[in-house]
């Protein structure tokens, strides 16, 4: 069982815990998957609009982009990153959809496994005061990428050959 540690109350320790373990399994999962999808599977189609490659491409995306508000919100001062609208994130994904087309599918893998690790390891070393923060909020989104990832790989999976 896990006590307080410094001055962490013990609810806050484990869910840090959990989004930290969590980010590290969807990071090796992500990794393990791209290790075995060919240039086939990376331009296979998901549906109508999205292939294997867009889909890796925008998970890059919104992992630099969660990093670059963490950026932000050190260089403006503030504790923790703005906000988005559910409307915003619609809309970005609305007018990406055709540069993640453009990126080449093997680019999109790269770019996605670069991204996680990147923003795993920001978030990592985030002080207690923030997540602490972010936790109460209600706002894990900006620590536990393991969520949006997890959403994506399972769409990828789904659409793969046994």
């Amino acid at each position: 069982m896990l006590e307080a540690i410094g001055s962490w109350p013990a609810v806050i320790l484990r869910r840090w815990t959990a989004v930290h373990h969590a980010n590290d399994d969807s990071r090796e999962r992500l990794q393990t998957l791209l290790g075995r999808l060919t240039e086939e599977d990376l331009a296979r189609p998901l549906d109508d609009d999205w292939t294997v490659g867009m889909l890796l491409a925008h998970t890059a995306f919104w992992d630099r982009f969660v990093l670059e508000r963490w950026h932000h919100a050190a260089r403006q001062g503030l504790s923790t990153p703005i906000g988005l609208q559910d409307e915003v994130v619609d809309l970005v994904n609305a007018a990406l959809m055709d540069e993640w087309r453009a990126v080449r599918p093997a680019q999109a893998a790269e770019l996605a496994l670069a991204a996680a690790d990147a923003v795993d390891r920001f978030v990592a070393a985030v002080p207690e005061e923030q997540t602490a923060e972010l936790l109460a909020a209600g706002r894990e989104r900006l620590l536990d990428r393991s969520r949006h990832r997890a959403e994506h790989l399972e769409a990828i999976e789904r659409a793969l050959p046994s």
